[in-house]
């Protein structure tokens, strides 16, 4: 009984994650839609060369080491195999990643930029073999 437990608290820390991420990221949440003629994924494939920030990019990658790692935690028991339970969970983080990059498209305010992406799943992929490394049974 107590691995359940263990899990549920793991997986309610992850929405939290997931929640602190999609505030961070998108406040003041005032999107309107740009005219132009480069579309959101353009933008954001278009930024794929362009040299990261330092400090952006290290944010970045602390703010998503916690998802990895609460997710990793949280997963449920027939992913036996470690590196499962890294690449589900680091391909996780890189969808909510690109989901939050192409949003922020949308808001004035914001860049969309591929480096963030890279520093995102980084981050989460850091996490997770943490996660695993750590926490092992």
């Amino acid at each position: 009984m107590r691995l359940p437990r263990r899990r549920t608290w793991f997986a309610t820390l992850t929405a939290a994650v997931v929640l602190a991420i999609l505030y961070l990221c998108l406040a003041p949440f005032r999107f309107s839609i740009r005219h132009g003629n480069i579309n959101a994924v353009g933008a954001l494939v278009g930024s794929w060369a362009k040299p990261p920030d330092p400090v952006d990019f290290a944010l970045n990658i602390v703010l998503y080491v916690p998802l990895g790692a609460f997710c990793t935690l949280a997963s449920p028991p027939r992913l036996r195999r470690p590196w499962r339970r890294v690449a589900l969970v680091t391909g996780g983080g890189a969808l909510l990643s690109i989901a939050v990059e192409l949003t922020q498209y949308f808001d004035r305010s914001r860049y969309t930029t591929a480096t963030d992406v890279y520093a995102n799943t980084l981050g989460t992929f850091l996490g997770a073999a943490a996660a695993v490394l750590l926490f092992r049974r």
